[in-house]
């Protein structure tokens, strides 16, 4: 067994260190996820559920571009590795004559399990934004599970858990050496009394250690050490509420496209095609709202999964002539050295100018402000996100929003990922769909739009991402024959 003793203070960065555990006062309660199970009987790590960036950051770092590494970075430095079709935070150990094995390991910062160096293991760089991110996993020592008072095994209480989520309360936390919490689990929620109360006490609200032994009583807790489970995903452990769970990453939030109710084809605003007029979010153009069974002609930009894609609406040319001449205006070297840098820190949703990796300027709206060198933005005429330096980040000129924001939001209809964060998925639309022209049949025209697609041989894409199993239907009972050609539009 690894263990953690492999791991020096210095392995892991001045900035790796838990969150600060100044907020876990005595008798503070919460939600978590049992992460990792350490060596002996009471130690391990957990997620704290009530952490507001955990899965939002965690999401986020799925879909972040970044380049492939082969050889394993030194001691302390931060970087990412493939596991489960997800990236995690590691970081490797600094083996030295003393420690009890001369082997490379390495730590998941996010989780607190420590894995051995892998060679064929994939492994990717991070960028400065993603190393700086304290870690999540933050180390614990149980003192007693509450809602089973007759628990003495721990060690197999916590493997029996791993991976499930349950609520927490602070003991204490460790004076020296290595920071801990000291806490007790429930698996329902644990009252906190301010005072002892002379009545009965539930076993939330009462110690096992406190009234008569407990040792040597027969165990009670039958069917919680039932052959365990098999091991859930790591990914689980940073999942979304149930209610979210078809896209992963509902929890970030993109600036919206549209808005309005859902529309059906009549409208008081329609232009000489029979097309319904809408407003886009945040700006005074409208955008064009195909009805609900017509057909259009989109090249999709970005795409995040089955249910997140953004996508430009053409004609006959893969890019609206005006918006190329635009674009062409805003990156004119004479004009772009009139923008004006940002006074002050910028809004969420502040409408800017942000230069990209190519260092060209396109329309942006502001997702977060972090600090002057990490300021997420989102590209609303392409649908991607990206850190850039507060210096990258100009004042919005009116000059330029005229043209409504080009990237439309749009998802397959009827269609789910087969698992979450499934790079496959994404990687096989990215190779059909990616700046193609394809063809379209507007299901539903509210946001997102949702989207009937055919490749370039009218064959149904939604049909073959279940055939490959790569994607689930949502509605079996709607599932089209595979090999459906598009309809004549």
């Amino acid at each position: 067994m690894v263990k953690a003793r492999d791991f020096h203070a210095e392995d892991l960065g001045s900035n790796l260190t838990p969150d600060k555990l100044t907020k876990y006062k005595p008798n503070h309660v919460g939600q978590c996820v049992i992460s990792s199970v350490g060596p002996g009987q009471r130690s391990f790590c957990m997620v704290d559920r009530d952490h507001p960036d955990g899965t939002k950051l965690f999401a986020a770092m799925q879909s972040m571009s970044c380049a492939r590494i082969f050889q394993l970075p030194p001691p302390g430095e931060i970087f990412g590795i493939f596991l489960e079709d997800s990236v995690f935070r590691a970081v490797r150990n600094k083996p030295t004559a003393h420690s009890p094995s001369r082997k490379n390991y390495i730590r998941l910062v996010d989780t607190g399990e420590i894995l051995p160096y892998d060679s064929a293991l994939p492994m990717c760089t991070l960028s400065e934004y993603y190393r700086r991110i304290p870690a999540f996993a933050i180390r614990c020592v149980l003192v007693s599970v509450v809602s089973d008072p007759f628990c003495q095994d721990f060690d197999r209480f916590l493997k029996k858990m791993l991976g499930t989520s349950l609520h927490f309360k602070v003991i204490s936390t460790s004076s020296s050496g290595r920071k801990s919490l000291f806490v007790e689990l429930s698996q329902h929620p644990i009252v906190v009394r301010d005072k002892p109360s002379s009545t009965t006490s539930s076993p939330e609200s009462t110690p096992p250690n406190k009234g008569k032994s407990i040792f040597g009583r027969r165990n009670r807790s039958g069917p919680l050490f039932s052959p365990s489970p098999p091991k859930p995903p790591r990914a689980d452990i940073f999942a979304v509420d149930s209610a979210e769970q078809n896209n992963p990453f509902t929890s970030i939030r993109f600036p919206s496209v549209s808005i309005g109710e859902k529309r059906t084809g009549e409208s008081n605003c329609t232009s000489k095609n029979g097309l319904n007029a809408g407003k886009v979010g945040g700006e005074k153009t409208m955008r064009i709202v195909p009805p609900i069974g017509s057909h259009v002609m989109l090249v999709p930009k970005f795409i995040r999964d089955v249910g997140h894609m953004w996508c430009h609406v053409v004609k006959a040319d893969y890019v609206n002539p005006d918006f190329r001449e635009m674009e062409l205006r805003m990156n004119d070297p004479e004009y772009a050295m009139r923008y004006r840098k940002l006074q002050g820190r910028p809004q969420m949703s502040q409408r800017v100018f942000a230069k990209y990796v190519d260092k060209r300027w396109y329309r942006a709206e502001v997702i977060r402000y972090f600090d002057e060198r990490n300021v997420l933005v989102f590209y609303v005429d392409y649908g991607n996100s990206e850190m850039v330096s507060l210096g990258e980040v100009h004042e919005w000129d009116e000059t330029f929003g005229y043209l409504p924001y080009q990237a439309v939001l749009c998802k397959l209809s009827n269609l789910k990922p087969a698992k979450r964060f499934h790079v496959q998925a994404v990687v096989e639309l990215n190779r059909t769909l990616l700046n193609k022209r394809v063809e379209a049949q507007i299901v539903d025209n509210s946001n997102p739009w949702e989207v009937t697609i055919y490749d370039q041989d009218g064959f149904d894409v939604s049909c073959g991402l279940v055939i490959a199993g790569l994607a689930k239907r949502i509605k079996e009972d709607d599932e089209q024959e595979a090999g459906q050609e598009a309809p004549a539009g």
